[in-house]
């Protein structure tokens, strides 16, 4: 230290600088401003490189698709969300949801079942009161901005005449990485203790499946898994006819006509919708959507058994 701050031949090393920087050597003024470049390109780039271990470029940790069963990991309540409540966005964690029942019921301003649920979500949340918290996310990959989102809301509340008590999560990401899917709507149930326990369509959402989850039994529900691959030994399996009419598959989900290619075959397949869309899709759709499904008539020659599943069908058990 003594030489240090010594002048003459030791020359201190802020003087030295400050002489360096001084000269009217061009060229030791350029060498000296290089050297200075790339100690901070260099330096920005470790600092830009030291997030801590496992994590993604904001440094949180990397999110991991949560799978039935676990428990949500604490970065998962403590992350901020953008929420539109009352015609307000607001940043917040989910924190403050810990302990009670959790719906995640994700949808768009495009997916007309998903908003024409809401009266249901709505009663439901009043029957409910305190014990259970439903959540609207809206995900980046449905395209829906905030402008769009706000006049889905705004015709929503025009056409029942009543206010959307249920926050929307809006921009969402991180919701969508934690439980992965391709098809709306798209329901998360996380129980009181934090614990994912199913992932469903949006007809599992009632009264007597809430009732039974809030009682810590465990309903048959029926998963929703957009990412299931059937073999074709699994498909056959199924199969009720040799025609390929089958019963409802459990986590295929509800699809449109579609034209699939299996090797050199083309087939043509409707997947999990009751026989009055199938009628539909075989008849003049516009001509027919006119009619009440009431007032169909049949022959003779249809059961009895049928018409009822047609008129009146049930939830799952009456879906090919």
């Amino acid at each position: 230290m003594k030489n240090f701050y010594k002048g003459g031949r030791d020359t201190s090393y802020f003087d030295w600088i400050f002489h360096l920087f001084k000269s009217k050597n061009n060229r030791s003024r350029t060498l000296f401003s290089f050297g200075i470049c790339f100690v901070l390109l260099f330096s920005n780039q470790l600092l830009a490189q030291e997030p801590c271990r496992d994590s993604g470029a904001d440094g949180r940790p990397i999110i991991t698709p949560i799978a039935v069963g676990q428990k949500l990991p604490e970065e998962f309540w403590s992350r901020e969300h953008i929420f539109l409540i009352a015609g307000d966005t607001v940043r917040r964690t989910l924190n403050e949801y810990r302990g009670k029942l959790i719906v995640l019921d994700f949808w768009s301003s495009w997916c007309k079942s998903c908003v024409e649920a809401f009266p249901k979500l709505e009663k439901l949340r009043t029957y409910f009161a305190d014990d259970l918290v439903f959540l609207l996310p809206n995900t980046k990959d449905t395209r829906d901005d905030l402008k769009k989102i706000k006049r889905a809301v705004d015709n929503y509340e025009d056409n029942y005449q009543v206010s959307l008590g249920i926050p929307i999560i809006v921009a969402d990401s991180t919701l969508l990485a934690y439980f992965p899917h391709r098809m709306l709507p798209h329901v998360i149930w996380i129980d009181r203790d934090g614990t994912f326990i199913a992932g469903t369509g949006a007809t599992e959402v009632n009264q007597l499946t809430i009732d039974a989850v809030m009682h810590q039994e465990k309903p048959s529900l029926h998963l929703k898994n957009d990412f299931i691959a059937l073999t074709q030994q699994e498909r056959d399996e199924l199969l009720l006819f040799s025609s390929s009419f089958s019963g409802y598959m459990e986590g295929e989900g509800i699809r449109g006509p579609r034209l699939d290619h299996d090797g050199n075959f083309w087939t043509y397949r409707i997947t999990n919708v009751n026989l009055a869309s199938l009628l539909y899709t075989a008849y003049d759709r516009d001509e027919l959507l006119h009619i009440p499904i009431t007032r169909w008539l049949f022959d003779g020659t249809v059961d009895s058994t049928v018409i009822q599943k047609i008129r009146f069908p049930l939830p799952y058990e009456d879906r090919f």
